[in-house]
C-alpha cells in the first residue's frame, strides 16, 4: 500500500470535504501487490502509468475506440493512420504551441476545436502565401504564432 497527499484537482474539489477543500489537498491511496518497500519507486510507476492512460484515452478519441472494418489488414491500416494522428498532434503540441499553457496540453478534442476546424482560407498573393482567419475567432492570435513558427520551422529545414 502506497499513500501521499496531492493538490486538490478541480474536478474532484466538488466532492471533497469542508477539509479538503480548506487544506487545498486530499489523500490519496493506492493499493497494489508489489514486493518491498520502495516507496519512491511506486510513486513514479503509478504515475508514468497515468501518463499512459491519458495517451490512450487521447487515442481513443483519434479513431481507435472501435474498429471500422471487419479485414484484419484494413484495421491495421486504421491503427497506423491513427497512430500517425497522435504524433501529428504531438509534434504539434511540442513545436507551434509551446506558446500557449493550455493547448499545449490540450486534448485532441479540444486541439480540433480550437485549432483544426476554423474557417479559414489559404490565398495566393504577390507571390506570398497568406492565411485569412475570421477576426471574431478566440484562437485568432494562437493560430498565427502557431502559423509563424510552422513556416519557420520549414524554412530552418529547407536545403540550401
Amino acid at each position: 500500500m502506497n499513500a501521499r497527499t496531492e493538490p486538490l484537482h478541480p474536478k474532484h474539489r466538488k466532492k471533497a470535504s469542508e477539509v479538503k477543500k480548506k487544506c487545498g489537498q486530499r489523500f490519496q491511496a493506492v493499493a497494489h501487490d508489489l514486493p518491498g518497500r520502495h516507496y519512491p519507486r511506486l510513486d513514479a510507476f503509478h504515475r508514468n502509468h497515468a501518463g499512459v492512460q491519458d495517451a490512450i484515452k487521447d487515442s481513443k478519441s483519434l479513431g481507435l475506440r472501435a474498429f471500422p472494418f471487419y479485414a484484419s489488414a484494413a484495421n491495421q491500416a486504421w491503427c497506423l493512420a491513427v497512430i500517425l494522428a497522435a504524433d501529428l498532434l504531438t509534434w504539434l503540441r511540442l513545436l507551434a504551441l509551446d506558446h500557449h499553457s493550455e493547448l499545449r496540453k490540450a486534448s485532441p478534442a479540444r486541439l480540433r476545436h480550437a485549432l483544426l476546424t476554423v474557417p479559414a482560407r489559404l490565398v495566393r498573393r504577390a507571390r506570398q502565401r497568406l492565411i485569412r482567419l475570421p477576426d471574431d475567432h478566440p484562437h485568432h492570435g494562437d493560430l498565427i504564432i502557431a502559423w509563424n513558427t510552422i513556416r519557420m520551422l520549414g524554412l530552418a529545414i529547407a536545403p540550401p
